[in-house]
């Protein structure tokens, strides 16, 4: 008898495997990825399947029908001429660079605070406020406290929370903002349906639109951690900007895209001219805002990487916390290198995921090899910038892995003016020079950790 129970075991557990199979090759994934997923829906089925219709959906096609693409408007002519990176960003759908704007970045956690504070302070009509993670902590409390004040004085207050990043985050601690009259959601909550896919689809974007005409984002999430009244000793490294000018249209249509698909509900104001009226030039930086994700055609951040490192012909430097990117994006790398390109990537020599730092062993010793330098700082940096010749500085909520590039819904600023590149240059060369050579040997046994991380990773 106990073998026909196992027999019948196997025989559904193949049967299962077989169409979560199919669906996983009919969409574009690695190579990589497809042969993980193969792996552990064949040889543990009733382990790999469950995991697959949690986790493995990438641009899922219920998801992409249920989430309308981002329909950005696509007005202004930039003067930006003969840049590859925005001809090939504006060809996928992604709205031109725009003139006009200031861009102030925020070296570190003290001064980011300050200037979030003093943004939600001075709103007159509007806060959307949309970030990853939200802590019951200091710095949470503070800026709870103040989104529920400018509430009950009439602002317009809505927040917008992943409902994984802020798993943790109660409904308690924002009882107050909604008795205030403020609008609180969970995109895409962990615990509403979750064998269809949308686990593994985070809202990683952050955003705080006030008075649809300023916007603080970058990659600080909301707790002590990211940013606080006054610098931690163990504070994470982060760059977030403050923007003001012409480009902040193009964020307040993708919370508008958001919020729709977390809610249902399409924004409205009580000032509605306030969302048509133009934003005015108020600067000298030209700015490209590009969102990316499942309501993205096309892959367009990663397009526009490897274009940026194609083209480059003087220096890549690159910081980000996580480096396990697609192999099309290490091989472009190792090229630049091997083409006397002044290749440099920034890592933490210890991050927060110990998968992740297993992971990149093997793509940042290719780059070693190639000739480019890998720098590991001492502190968690957490901060996602890129500089690319004197031509184009990158900012934003994107990791350098194949889950921020294929997978979760990121938000990047493009800057093109010399003046924001120079700005992003100077913070990236201050931060190297806290930095040691990351050594490029490894024994046996690393090697082969190294080598079965980077084949798990894909499934995560």
């Amino acid at each position: 008898m106990n073998w026909l129970v196992s027999h019948a075991l196997v025989v559904v557990g193949f049967a299962l495997a077989v169409p979560a199979a199919i669906h996983m090759l009919s969409q574009r994934r690695t190579p990589q990825s497809v042969w993980a997923w193969l792996v552990l829906m064949f040889v543990l089925p009733w382990v790999g399947v469950p995991l697959y219709l949690m986790f493995g959906g990438r641009k899922m096609q219920q998801l992409m029908e249920s989430k309308a693409d981002l329909s950005l408007e696509l007005e202004g002519v930039s003067q930006i001429s003969h840049d590859r990176v925005h001809e090939v960003l504006t060809s996928l759908g992604i709205p031109p660079a725009r003139e006009g704007n200031t861009l102030i970045l925020h070296d570190d956690g003290k001064s980011a605070f300050t200037s979030l504070m003093e943004l939600l302070e001075s709103a007159q009509t509007n806060i959307w406020y949309s970030t990853f993670m939200l802590a019951d902590d200091a710095t949470g409390k503070a800026v709870v406290d103040l989104l529920t004040k400018k509430a009950a004085s009439g602002v317009d207050v809505k927040l917008l929370l992943d409902g994984v990043g802020s798993l943790r985050t109660s409904t308690h601690f924002l009882k107050s903002l909604k008795n205030a009259g403020g609008e609180v959601a969970w995109f895409m909550p962990v615990l509403h349906r979750p064998f269809r896919g949308r686990t593994n689809l985070r809202n990683h974007r952050k955003q705080v639109i006030v008075d649809f005409d300023r916007v603080w984002a970058g990659d600080r999430n909301t707790t002590t951690q990211y940013m606080a009244a006054q610098n931690a000793a163990n504070g994470w490294i982060d760059l977030s900007y403050l923007l003001k000018g012409p480009s902040c249209h193009v964020y307040r249509q993708v919370f508008e895209s958001d919020w729709k698909f977390t809610t249902g509900t399409t924004l409205t104001h009580k000032r509605a001219t306030e969302k048509s009226k133009p934003c005015l030039r108020v600067g000298l930086v030209t700015t490209q805002v590009v969102p990316s994700g499942p309501d993205v055609h096309d892959d367009a951040l990663l397009n526009a990487l490897l274009t940026a490192i194609y083209q480059a012909e003087e220096r890549i430097w690159m910081v980000t916390p996580y480096f396990v990117p697609p192999e099309s994006l290490t091989d472009a790398i190792c090229l630049a290198a091997r083409r006397k390109v002044d290749v440099r990537i920034l890592v933490p020599a210890r991050s927060n995921h110990i998968l992740a730092d297993w992971a990149r062993g093997p793509h940042l010793r290719a780059i070693q090899r190639a000739g480019g330098k890998v720098l590991a700082h001492r502190c968690m940096v957490h901060a996602k910038t890129s500089v690319f010749d004197d031509s184009l500085a990158l900012v934003g909520s994107a990791n350098l892995d194949e889950r921020s590039l294929l997978l979760n819904y990121e938000l990047v600023l493009a800057i093109y003016s010399k003046a924001g590149i120079d700005g992003t240059s100077r913070w990236i060369a201050d931060r190297l020079g806290e930095c040691e050579p990351r050594s490029s040997t490894s024994g046996r046994t690393r090697h082969l950790l190294e080598s079965l991380a980077e084949t798990v990773s894909p499934l995560l």
